[in-house]
């Protein structure tokens, strides 16, 4: 700027002068000034990406910066400058020259004398500047340099679908590091997609390759999309930001919205997520009562295929029965309440919920495409004057209780699993179940905690005759279970046997340890067992020795980690891979 005036001045002063071969070679000089200047601010301007008009122009300082920078290396300045490119040999002469009497001085074989004084201090000056030039230079020589290496990054070299694949691959192992299956839903560790530590927002400000691949794929974020109070003011921005991402594509949603309070930001978080709900294609909501009015503002889902919904708080009991009716693509469904609660299309195949009353078993004859089936007895059930609802096509049955079978008549079914037997239970529920149905097992899991009267029972029914799968939850009562099954009669086709280890110290006593033994050598000798799972909390290498030691090497032995039969359970509904 300081040049700028100085040429005007010049230009003035000429402007009086009659000498017209002096007034146009100042004339052209001004020009030259004021085009280089103006070609340095548009460079500097187009660093700037501001769709605002006022933002287009760097601040005046970045105009001292530029307009220095050109009087320092453009050759049509005729100001006197120290550092021009063409002046550099003789500051290097210069400093050579002088370079002997700082060595004389600082070796001390020569005094520093009074007229040393003024050459040292230019020399220093001279210095500085070039020291200033060299380094305004360095930068963008370095700048060039690094964008000319960039080009040739491997990053570059790979295709946006592979980078899409690993980016999914890096966001499934923090979902499941901060979320997997071992872990409750409900804690407070679970994920939050808003979070800005979260991988999408990291991988989307590495680089600027990364941040176009993901910004142009929608599908990636939302594959998963997890928010959970309290929230804070800047979340309903932030969510807005997230739902833009997503562009149009089908949403998988987990919305948990449970606090007991009427908090004004998690009604306009849920606003905001209903006006989604067109996208909606996987969905898990948990929310207080207090927000169930934004659940009835729902009119239609044209893509929902599952759904898991939780109302909690007092007063639930409201919820609309009409939430879900509008959903010609749900398949699945897993409710926190009464099964009657919610009206299911008659499409569903795989359906978990709880029996409240007797209306909940009431609905499961009006699903004639029901496939897999769970239950959660919070009733307390009596058989008087209850004729039990057939279930014609139901493949797969999970119950928490035994006693849930008198209710239940599945003619198709292969696959059985109890989760446990009351203390109370009847001891030929499960048979009469079986005898009833009709149905031919292939696949069982029971927990050992129970009556041994009742377990034998069931192993020895003519439904189980054909069950080459058996999955035993051994607890207290394993010893006395494992005398059941040393007898040859029972599970004569049994190929597959997992045993889910106890946690007890008492477990790995000697004499238990001979009776599971002596249970496995027996369905060795049988003939039919192909494969042994052992399913450990805690590995027991001796256990596992043993194990080897009796089967040999004609049966297959496989040692897993602890699956207990909620697992099953869970992995059939939802797979190994968790979004919720």
């Amino acid at each position: 700027m300081i040049q700028m005036h100085i040429v005007a001045a010049k230009f003035g002063q000429i402007g009086s002068d009659p000498d017209p071969y002096l007034f146009f070679k100042s004339w052209h000089m001004f020009l030259s000034f004021i085009r280089f200047n103006f070609q340095v601010l548009i460079h500097s301007e187009s660093q700037y990406t501001s769709p605002s008009f006022s933002n287009q122009f760097p601040e005046p300082s970045s105009w001292i910066i530029h307009t220095s920078m050109l009087c320092l290396t453009s050759s049509d300045c005729e100001f006197d400058n120290p550092l021009l490119p063409e002046s550099l040999p003789d500051i290097f002469k210069a400093i050579q020259d002088s370079d002997s009497l700082i060595s004389q001085i600082l070796h001390r074989s020569q005094p520093l004398l009074g007229p040393d004084y003024a050459p040292i201090n230019d020399k220093i000056v001279k210095l500085e500047r070039l020291e200033s030039w060299y380094k305004t230079q360095l930068h963008a020589v370095q700048k060039s340099l690094k964008d000319c290496k960039s080009v040739f990054a491997p990053v570059r070299c790979l295709p946006h679908d592979i980078l899409l694949e690993i980016f999914h691959s890096a966001c499934d192992c923090w979902w499941e590091k901060n979320g997997g299956v071992e872990h409750d839903r409900l804690v407070c560790s679970t994920p939050d997609s808003l979070d800005m530590a979260g991988p999408l927002w990291v991988l989307s400000s590495i680089c600027r390759i990364w941040r176009d691949v993901l910004h142009t794929s929608p599908a990636s974020w939302a594959r998963w999309l997890f928010v959970k109070s309290p929230f804070s003011k800047h979340t309903r921005q932030i969510l807005q930001t997230y739902l833009k991402c997503t562009g149009k594509h089908p949403l998988s949603l987990a919305a948990f919205c449970n606090s007991p309070d009427l908090v004004a930001e998690d009604g306009e978080i849920m606003s905001l997520l209903i006006q989604s709900c067109h996208r909606w294609k996987n969905v898990c909501i948990r929310i207080d009562v207090h927000h169930t009015h934004h659940l009835q503002s729902i009119l239609h889902l044209p893509i929902l295929q599952t759904i898991e919904l939780d109302i909690t708080g007092h007063g639930h009991d409201d919820l609309d029965d009409y939430m879900c009716f509008n959903a010609p693509h749900l398949w699945q469904a897993n409710l926190g309440q009464g099964i009657h609660r919610v009206r299911l299309p008659s499409g569903i195949t795989h359906l978990s919920g709880y029996i409240s009353c007797a209306e909940d078993l009431q609905v499961l004859p009006q699903l004639p495409n029901l496939r897999t089936l769970h239950l959660l007895p919070i009733w307390h059930l009596s058989s008087t004057g209850m004729t039990p609802v057939v279930m014609a096509e139901l493949r797969q049955l999970y119950v928490a209780e035994s006693d849930t079978l008198d209710f239940l008549m599945a003619l198709m079914l292969q696959s059985l699993t109890i989760f446990d037997f009351d203390e109370g239970s009847s001891s030929v529920a499960p048979s009469c179940f079986l005898h009833r149905s009709g149905c031919c097992l292939k696949s069982l899991g029971v927990s050992s905690h129970g009556s041994l009267t009742l377990i034998s029972n069931l192993l020895s029914s003519e439904a189980c005759s054909m069950i080459s799968h058996l999955k035993l939850d051994l607890k207290k009562s394993w010893d006395g279970i494992s005398k059941i099954l040393t007898s040859s009669s029972i599970l004569p086709n049994l190929c597959h046997l997992v045993l889910v280890m106890p946690t007890e110290p008492l477990f790995f006593h000697k004499k238990g340890r001979l009776a599971l033994l002596n249970m496995v050598c027996s369905c060795c000798k049988a003939g039919t067992l192909k494969r042994i799972v052992t399913c450990f909390v805690i590995p027991c290498h001796t256990i596992e020795a043993e194990f080897r030691a009796v089967i040999g090497d004609k049966v297959e032995m496989q040692v897993k980690g602890y699956s207990s039969l909620f697992l099953d359970y869970w992995h059939t509904f939802w797979g190994t891979k968790l979004p919720y």
